[in-house]
């Protein structure tokens, strides 16, 4: 991001793409990437812009909540003391978040992990009474 404006992966690929391409090191002056050397920057930058939109993708399957095949959605509850994108199933048997984290980190919210190996990510406040979902 940059201020509050989310800047494309690829803008941002193309970009360092078209300021690479003078300063090729394998000497090949198109911008297309499959002409390059496995070691150019241009084709580098070009592969790590194209997994970076595969890994978007896959995130983006959580953040819309297509991960989630509830069968008896009143059979499942939030979890008392979590945050409200918490669920549990009325058995207690199992536990699932509902998407929020990869919404937020999709949005361009930094996700980290600290020392201790617990999530941090600054979310917007939910509602504490469960009468929306985010």
């Amino acid at each position: 991001m940059i201020g509050d404006e989310r800047v494309s992966l690829m803008d941002i690929a193309h970009r360092l793409r078209l300021g690479t391409v003078s300063s090729c090191n394998c000497l090949t002056k198109t911008p297309e990437a499959r002409h390059h050397n496995e070691l150019c920057p241009t084709r580098l930058l070009e592969e790590a812009a194209a997994e970076i939109e595969r890994l978007r993708a896959g995130l983006k399957f959580y953040a819309d909540g297509d991960h989630m095949a509830l069968s008896d959605p009143n059979a499942w509850d939030t979890v008392t003391g979590e945050p409200q994108n918490w669920y549990c199933d009325g058995a207690g048997t199992a536990t699932l978040e509902d998407g929020t984290i990869a919404k937020q980190v999709l949005a361009g919210h930094e996700m980290k992990w600290d020392a201790q190996g617990e999530l941090t990510l600054a979310l917007p406040e939910l509602p504490i009474d469960g009468s929306e979902k985010p």
